[in-house]
């Protein structure tokens, strides 16, 4: 039998023939604290299962009805007496923190093919694209904690997300709330508006449309002159809002019946420190789930247990409902006069497992009041719908194919004036591969082909097409 690693070079080879923020999501600290495998939380890092969702929104703990102590092999370290807690408030409740530091490295390679949009062939290394610290842990049993900082070239360092995850606080005071219906997260999180189609645990390189583009991408064309009109692209007056970004927020959030979720948060709607407006946005999501693992972890006729399967881990035969709102406002010019685009995003998906295929779809809409002032006071439509098929061969063999449409709509005082084209209209395909070397090494292989890419189009060029070739490992 062939070596693992004489498949990275095949991979490697068979991309080179072919083309003639990243977020991460895979944490190796818990897997140390619980001396388990990835594949006990992922299907294929950092793609979670209905057992690593569960976890998550456990706040990082096992959910298993004795509680997460059990299953932990790495003992943290208490830092009151948990007597304490028999006299608070008089004293300070007693928590822990992590035995050995939760912390762990994650690294990811590039290899990019283009054709770009004059026919040109260009391969591009990068190696490393990025370098990432993951920390990940629990401070007791109803509190939890995230954080990945990012190493990326040339020389750029960026706080990702941090937060903190306070679990069933109103119940913990002794109020008549059940367990598990109202959490508490704080700090820059992911909103999570797509559980089944989730850029921050995806497998493959290419972000979904819907998630990475943002209005300040908008340019309106002349097709016959080449001129151009578009929302600001630098400064403070540049909509930096993108559904796929992490945010600074407070997010309410619980599980209801087992089997229901939902999340309402109030965010700064960007990610910078200080906002540009005293306007805080406003977003929320539902989930049904039917069949399969529950949200909170239970399976009927199953016990919890930590140990990964050899084979079929990810098998969750479920259908899931999901929907999301967003309601924003961002400013657009300061001087002469101040003007604020409200906007707003909403989202609806079908997920479906069924043995050994994962499949979503979805339909992602919007609108904009003015984007485009002060050249436009008309609003602007959004809608990205998309479909999202994946397959496990086998437990360490992937494969992929996702379709997305992006499409903007054009104010009509502007396309009287000839700007008829907008740039962000885009119909792509992507198909890809992934496989394991190991449980934490994982290469893969996507093309992105574009069918519509109405900029290029509006300028006499070619559509452009890439094919990725990615290395990814943590530890």
């Amino acid at each position: 039998m062939k070596k693992p690693y004489v498949l990275v070079a095949v991979a490697m080879v068979l991309g080179s023939i072919l083309a003639a923020g990243e977020e991460a999501g895979a944490i190796p600290a818990f897997a140390r604290k619980y001396q388990t495998s990835c594949s006990t939380c992922h299907v294929m890092f950092p793609k979670l299962n209905a057992f690593g969702e569960a976890f998550r929104l456990n706040g990082y703990q096992i959910p298993a009805p004795d509680g997460d102590e059990p299953y932990m092999k790495d003992k943290p370290l208490q830092l009151e007496a948990p007597a304490w807690k028999d006299l608070w408030p008089q004293a300070i409740w007693p928590g822990t923190i992590p035995g050995m530091p939760p912390i762990a490295i994650r690294f990811i390679t590039h290899l990019e093919i283009t054709q770009d949009e004059t026919k040109a062939y260009r391969t591009n290394f990068e190696f490393p694209h990025e370098i990432e610290a993951l920390l990940g842990g629990t401070f007791g049993n109803d509190m939890g904690f995230f954080g990945q900082i990012e190493f990326k070239h040339p020389n750029q360092v960026a706080l990702q997300q941090a937060f903190l995850k306070i679990q069933d606080p109103l119940t913990n005071i002794g109020l008549p709330v059940p367990e598990r219906a109202f959490n508490l997260w704080v700090g820059k999180l992911d909103p999570n508006y797509v559980p089944s189609y989730r850029n921050f645990t995806r497998v493959f390189r290419v972000h979904p449309l819907w998630g990475n583009k943002r209005l300040s991408d908008l340019r309106l064309i002349n097709p016959d002159t080449g001129a151009s009109i578009g929302a600001p692209t630098t400064g403070r007056d540049r909509n930096r809002f993108r559904l796929q970004d992490f945010q600074p927020a407070v997010e309410a959030n619980g599980i209801l019946f087992k089997r229901f979720g939902y999340s309402l948060g109030l965010t700064q709607g960007q990610e910078e420190v200080f906002d540009t407006n005293n306007h805080k946005d406003l977003y929320y999501t539902v989930r049904l789930k039917l069949g399969g693992r529950a949200l909170d972890g239970t399976l009927p006729g199953k016990e919890v247990t930590i140990e990964a399967p050899p084979t079929g881990g990810w098998v969750d035969n479920a259908i899931s409902i999901e929907h999301f709102g967003y309601f924003g406002q961002f400013r657009v010019q300061a001087t002469p006069s101040r003007i604020e685009d409200d906007f707003s995003r909403f989202g609806v998906a079908l997920n479906g497992t069924f043995q050994n295929l994962d499949l979503a779809v979805g339909y992602v809409f919007g609108h904009h009041d003015n984007p485009l002032a002060p050249d436009s006071f008309q609003g602007v439509d959004y809608k990205s719908p998309f479909v999202k098929a994946e397959y496990m061969f086998l437990p360490w063999l992937m494969g992929t194919v996702r379709w997305e449409l992006l499409e903007v709509s054009r104010p009509s005082d502007l396309v009287a004036k000839g700007f008829t084209v907008s740039s962000l209209d885009q119909q792509r395909w992507l198909p890809g591969v992934a496989f394991l070397i190991r449980a934490n090494v994982r290469v893969d292989i996507q093309g992105e082909i574009y069918s519509v890419h109405r900029e290029s189009e509006a300028r006499n060029r070619n559509k452009p097409h890439t094919l990725w070739v990615r290395l990814d490992f943590a530890f």
